[in-house]
């Protein structure tokens, strides 16, 4: 799963993510999730969010208090519901997936409503409720047989492995946190190792290593075209005009 990009108007939101599938459509990715945080209106889903069954939406509930420490408010789960419902109406290819998460769990440890939240957006037409987990995801035996569909799952501490979380009745396990925080991590240590000591020569290890980027995202596609558009013979073309 990719990290945050930040906040982005509907124009701008419909442009990246028809970037980035192009640009990983030869990668081994095999499916490109989006997640809109509040889906823009109060009510609806734009259409043009809904295009691309290579792209489905991950909608979330929650609508203010995120990563702070104020308290966090939740769209009602009836206007949650008439969002899904829009979704799937919108809806034109059959294996287009909509997934919808509950926080009421991660943010209100409140197991009851996410459990009555997420049968509410499985029965309005969502393909799989998503709930986050603090602590083990072992507490999901507790209630899991009371979620009336497919539930995917992330975890924020790690405290169980993919095969522990499967027994616990997951259907998928999503694990961005440890992408993001490794990466957050890396970054923390390099600045403070850099401020300590001034001296990049004992940072070698994070050294630039440009072949190693270009492997990670090979040119293969720029320089085809380059070659169809014969982009170098336009620009020494301009730059003598």
């Amino acid at each position: 799963m990719l990290g945050r990009t930040g906040t982005l108007k509907l124009g701008s939101t419909v442009s990246q993510r028809r970037y980035l599938r192009m640009v990983l459509r030869d990668r081994p990715v095999r499916r490109l999730i989006f997640h809109p945080m509040d889906m823009y209106e109060k009510r609806v889903c734009p259409r043009e969010l809904l295009a691309e069954p290579e792209c489905p939406p991950l909608m979330g509930d929650q609508i203010f208090g995120k990563h702070t420490d104020q308290e966090a408010l939740l769209t009602p789960t009836d206007v949650m519901s008439e969002k899904i419902r829009a979704c799937c109406d919108a809806r034109k290819d059959p294996n287009f997936m909509i997934i919808a998460r509950t926080d009421a769990l991660y943010l209100q440890d409140d197991a009851e409503a996410a459990i009555a939240q997420a049968n509410a957006y499985l029965e309005a037409g969502a393909d799989a409720a998503f709930v986050v987990f603090k602590g083990s995801i072992k507490a999901l035996k507790n209630f899991r047989a009371r979620i009336k569909g497919p539930l995917i799952v992330t975890s924020v501490d790690f405290q169980n492995s993919m095969a522990e979380e499967t027994e616990a009745g997951t259907n998928m396990s999503v694990y961005w946190p440890l992408t993001i925080f490794a990466a957050f991590k890396a970054v923390k240590h390099v600045c403070e190792r850099f401020c300590e000591t001034r001296d990049a020569t004992q940072l070698q290890e994070y050294c630039f290593d440009e072949g190693a980027l270009n492997t990670l995202m090979p040119y293969d596609r720029f320089d085809e075209n380059v070659a169809t558009y014969r982009v170098r013979d336009a620009l020494l073309s301009s730059a003598g005009d």
